[in-house]
């Protein structure tokens, strides 16, 4: 599962302006791509989260899934990323994540009913 959103800074800084007051850090001369930096790590963690979620869960036995701690893992990060929405909603990978995500959660259900005795 990799997030393939191509990430563009929506502003750009004036490099000349930046060149003439002789600053190395970008970040302060530029504080649209330090802010729009500051939301990309926050999607970017979250993203880190729900893949580690994922594998873990992914090298678990099958008899041994607990389908209902994957639920709750899964809520957890979907709680975040409604949190997190209103900063960030227009950013192509926090809808790309979301969109992810929501697939997953999506697919629990049917995962809980492969999972029940009734189809072993």
């Amino acid at each position: 599962m990799i997030l393939r959103a191509i990430i563009q800074p929506s502003t750009a800084c004036d490099t000349n302006i930046c060149e003439k007051r002789a600053l190395t850090d970008t970040a302060t001369c530029c504080p649209q791509v330090e802010a729009e930096l500051k939301r990309l790590a926050q999607i970017y963690e979250i993203y880190v989260l729900h893949v580690d979620t994922v594998q873990r869960y992914g090298s678990t036995l099958w008899a041994e899934l607990s389908i209902v701690q994957l639920m709750d893992s899964t809520a957890s990060t979907s709680a975040k990323l409604k949190h997190l929405a209103p900063a960030v909603s227009g950013v192509p990978a926090y809808v790309t994540l979301a969109a992810e995500v929501q697939a997953f959660a999506d697919a629990l259900p049917l995962m809980q009913e492969l999972k029940s005795d009734a189809l072993r």
